[in-house]
């Protein structure tokens, strides 16, 4: 739980490992998360709150006796600082039963976050004024995502519902795990060292969803098995 605090990583494995101690502090606290945000009134309370928190810890950072690196490492490994994620997960739940009553809106929440991806792609410019750094975009706009899709909507089936998407969400957490460690060893042999970045996204996406699929096979499978038998025996 507290492996965030080698925010420089120096007992890492895999260099993944630090999301997992966050994700235990906040599923602790989620109850309680829950518990305080009832209603649609406090949820947007809870979401403003959490968004100027996160903004004031940006803001008075400095003060920590920190170079700027590590600073910036510290920030993103405290799981303070994803109060307002997780409270956008709470708040949709809340909220999206409200906004499911209006007619179009699954297509619409999904046009406007695909339409903000690909401009922010093209130009971040046009959004570094509004929001410190990408954590406070993506949170949005996946908040955005939860309360406004759900299986009614065709868009919502046709690029979230399709075997392709299925599949890779089924093979995401081996992705994850597995993604950071073919890029350093990509980079160590230097493999692509004359190709692009987008070349080189392409190419360890590929890789990693074979690793993905094979750890998917070999592990999680017969884990999920395991897990399913003591279950039905309890």
């Amino acid at each position: 739980m507290f492996n965030w605090i080698d925010y420089l990583g120096k007992h890492s494995i895999i260099g993944v490992e630090w999301s997992l101690s966050i994700e235990i502090f906040w599923y602790l606290l989620l109850p309680m998360l829950i518990k305080i945000i009832s209603n649609k009134t406090k949820a947007i309370c809870v979401l403003i709150i959490s968004y100027l928190f996160y903004l004031i810890i940006v803001k008075f950072a400095y003060i920590i006796p920190l170079n700027n690196t590590d600073l910036s490492l510290a920030i993103h490994f405290n799981p303070i600082g994803y109060f307002f994620s997780y409270s956008c997960g709470v708040a949709a739940y809340v909220i999206k039963p409200t906004i499911n009553r209006f007619k179009h809106n699954n297509d619409i929440s999904f046009l406007l976050v695909l339409v903000i991806i690909l401009l922010f792609s093209i130009k971040p410019e046009l959004f570094t004024r509004y929001f410190i750094n990408e954590y406070l975009l993506f949170s949005i706009l996946t908040f955005i995502l939860i309360i406004g899709l759900n299986n009614d909507s065709k868009l919502t089936k046709l690029f979230f519902s399709n075997r392709i998407t299925v599949f890779i969400g089924v093979i995401s957490y081996g992705l994850y795990l597995s993604h950071l460690p073919i890029i350093n060893i990509i980079n160590n042999i230097n493999l692509l060292s004359t190709m692009n970045l987008f070349y080189k996204f392409v190419v360890v996406i590929f890789i990693g969803m074979i690793v993905s699929t094979i750890l998917y096979i070999i592990i999680e499978i017969p884990c999920q098995k395991i897990g399913n038998k003591i279950i039905n025996t309890l």
